[in-house]
């Protein structure tokens, strides 16, 4: 695949990746902080607690850090995991929807072992590509707007996954994100999604919201959002998973341990876990398969 050259678009999605290039640049974020320390790729997304993690008590600090970093490629895997199940068709092509400093792509190729996979990633930001090429050689990663046609043009993929990239496109972004995957999928591929959404029930304006969104730059949607916004397009649901459960272990120790806390006094990590425990934000993963032509 020809590395591609796109102009990056001066609009909110553009602000969202300069936010984080500076807390990658300054070690802010406690995700760069501690790739650094291990020289693995980082892991921008939640992490997922299986049974056989304990959540540490604080007594090692570094060993919290560890299971920190440990709990982040665990979602890696279980989305791998997801899809070798799903999958109607052999995964050679995977598309990477928003691959950040390319550690889920990283992870792909050691989980596949296997000659055949190429997994093209996306980014909005010039330093995430050069830090993704770097971090997974193997890739192959290009500068665009996932929302653009001028993005990947003509190419085609047997899987596309998105972790924690949709939450910033709002109802409307996500629409045109259905449109594109429904060009980029070969028919009967698989999309999986895995989001921070907000409950149905609360109206957009709604304080809980408002913080999240202010913090993180999102633009959150709802849970019903995808799902309808995914069958407007004639994507076919296959699953639907809450990960609130697997994720709440890593949210409370985040909120507990302060070497865990990307905040100075865990306040949002208490948001976070706050509104997971009462339903007012919601943890999922959705997985559709594209239509087969007729």
């Amino acid at each position: 695949m020809p590395s591609q050259k796109v102009k990056r678009p001066t609009n909110h999605r553009s602000e969202i990746a300069s936010f984080y290039d500076a807390r990658v640049e300054n070690l802010a974020d406690l995700n760069a902080r501690l790739a650094w320390t291990l020289t693995r790729p980082a892991h921008h997304h939640a992490g997922i607690v299986r049974l056989d993690m304990p959540v540490p008590d604080g007594s090692d600090p570094e060993i919290a850090l560890v299971w920190l970093y440990c709990t982040e490629e665990a979602m890696c895997d279980f989305m791998w995991s997801v899809v070798s199940g799903l999958s109607q068709l052999r995964p050679r092509r995977v598309l990477d929807l928003g691959c950040g400093e390319g550690g889920t792509a990283a992870r792909l190729y050691e989980l596949a072992e296997r000659h055949d996979l190429m997994v093209a990633g996306v980014t909005l930001s010039p330093k995430q590509q050069q830090i993704a090429t770097r971090n997974c050689p193997s890739g192959q990663f290009v500068l665009g707007d996932m929302l653009s046609p001028d993005t990947l043009p003509g190419q085609q993929f047997e899987v596309a996954y998105a972790i924690e990239s949709t939450e910033y496109l709002g109802t409307p972004g996500l629409a045109r994100l259905m449109e594109r995957v429904a060009d980029w999928l070969v028919p009967h591929g698989l999309l999986v999604i895995i989001a921070g959404t907000k409950s149905p029930k609360l109206p957009h304006g709604h304080p809980v919201v408002r913080a999240f969104d202010f913090h993180y730059k999102t633009q959150l949607s709802s849970s019903d959002d995808y799902r309808q916004v995914a069958a407007s397009f004639g994507f076919k649901a296959v699953a639907e998973m809450d990960l609130a459960p697997v994720t709440l272990p890593y949210w409370r120790a985040r909120r507990d341990l302060p070497e865990l806390r990307n905040s100075k006094d865990g306040s949002v990590e208490a948001l976070i876990s706050r509104v997971l425990e009462n339903g007012q934000g919601e943890y999922r993963l959705w997985a559709w398969y594209r239509a087969g032509e007729e």
